[in-house]
């Protein structure tokens, strides 16, 4: 449920909230560092299911688990690995159910986990694409598995989200819709400049093609050709699924992480020491950066230190439980100050600088939000 508006017992479809109650408990305390509590449970959750899923992999072979270590160093992994996201963990769940069905080991357990991840993220689905590299007599069986872990996130995406939408305040924030594969398809390809950058800068990170490239030019390397078709192959399912709406949401091919990291895997690991080097020197160079660039503004929470400053400022504010702000479905002012949000009578009002202000004179100010009374 969302708490928005003037009620409190309101419901707004939107994607299966597992991150949402996974991470709700340090919030419960109210502490000045609930945010960041928040973040690194996520982090040792994420962990513990990286390690898990590597020791699946080293138990099959030396290949797979290097390829899979690599995998929050390179690919769209390497973005998406720090950031707080449920797309990242349901990758990491459909990452052990494939690698158990792989190995045809506790399918049941390899079946909740895949459901899971559907139910929080469906274009995660491209990854079983990596199953394909099992023998074609094991592919009816990989298919009906994989069509029982639909199951749940096909009830939850029908059924559920129209009942959720019947219940909410603003049923159209999220809505689960059928597009057209051919005009998805089409539209897709109708960006050739948005498909260059999605395949040489984010599914093979900052045009390391030419790295690898390198690497079978100068060790006379065989292409893998299966692997680099399975890629493309997921390419086009996202292509099918969201057309060129999945350029501006490159989280949707989280899936291709581990067969980029794989065929990476595979040109390095009979490169010549040099260039091996070379590959080493380019994953940590990019991860650094990444990782600076991302964990900085989670502990920095400027936002968070002005709301206690507003709350500290104005005592009358901290016993209320509505405020009014610029409609908006994504509830940050609300989060921030611990109020329900959207208030159309709430007796404050907080809104950004830069966003239109309903009032003349502000009660007070921070750097970055204006408090308004309203009197009426």
């Amino acid at each position: 449920s969302l708490a928005s508006g003037d009620y409190t017992d309101e419901v707004t479809p939107m994607e299966f909230p597992i991150l949402n109650i996974l991470t709700s408990i340090p919030f419960l305390f109210s502490t000045s560092f609930d945010y960041a509590l928040a973040y690194i449970f996520l982090i040792l959750i994420n962990t513990f299911l990286f390690f898990r899923i590597y020791l699946e992999f080293k138990s099959i072979n030396e290949s797979l688990s290097m390829a899979w270590l690599i995998t929050p160093l390179y690919g769209v992994s390497y973005v998406f690995s720090l950031r707080f996201m449920p797309d990242y963990l349901a990758y990491l769940l459909i990452s052990y159910g494939i690698v158990l069905i792989y190995k045809r080991k506790n399918i049941a357990l390899a079946l909740f986990r895949s459901s899971i991840a559907f139910l929080i993220d469906p274009p995660v689905i491209i990854a079983y694409a990596f199953l394909l590299t099992r023998p074609k007599k094991e592919l009816p069986r990989i298919i009906t598995i994989c069509f029982v872990s639909l199951l749940p996130m096909i009830i939850y995406y029908t059924a559920g989200i129209k009942y959720l939408t019947s219940l909410s305040f603003m049923p159209d924030y999220f809505s689960v819709e059928a597009r057209d594969p051919i005009k998805s398809f089409i539209s897709f390809f109708s960006h050739p400049k948005e498909i260059f950058y999605l395949i040489f800068k984010d599914i093979f990170t900052k045009y390391s093609v030419i790295l690898m490239m390198l690497m079978a030019i100068t060790n006379k390397l065989k292409s893998s050709w299966v692997l680099i078709g399975l890629v493309f192959l997921q390419i086009f399912t996202i292509a099918i699924m969201d057309g060129h709406h999945s350029f501006m949401h490159s989280y949707y091919y989280l899936g291709t992480s581990f067969l980029v990291c794989l065929i990476f895997w595979q040109y390095t690991e009979q490169a010549k020491k040099p260039l091996q080097y070379v590959a080493i020197i380019f994953l940590l160079a990019v991860n650094i950066e990444s990782s600076f660039s991302q964990i900085k503004p989670l502990f920095r929470s400027n936002y968070k230190k002005e709301c206690r400053q507003i709350l500290d400022e104005i005592p009358e504010l901290k016993q209320a439980t509505h405020i009014r702000t610029t409609f908006s479905p994504i509830a940050e002012i609300g989060l921030c100050v611990e109020k329900i949000p959207n208030s159309s009578i709430a007796h404050y009002g907080i809104y950004k600088k830069g966003e239109p202000i309903p009032c003349e004179n502000s009660k007070f100010e921070t750097d970055s939000f204006i408090v308004c009374e309203f009197l009426d």
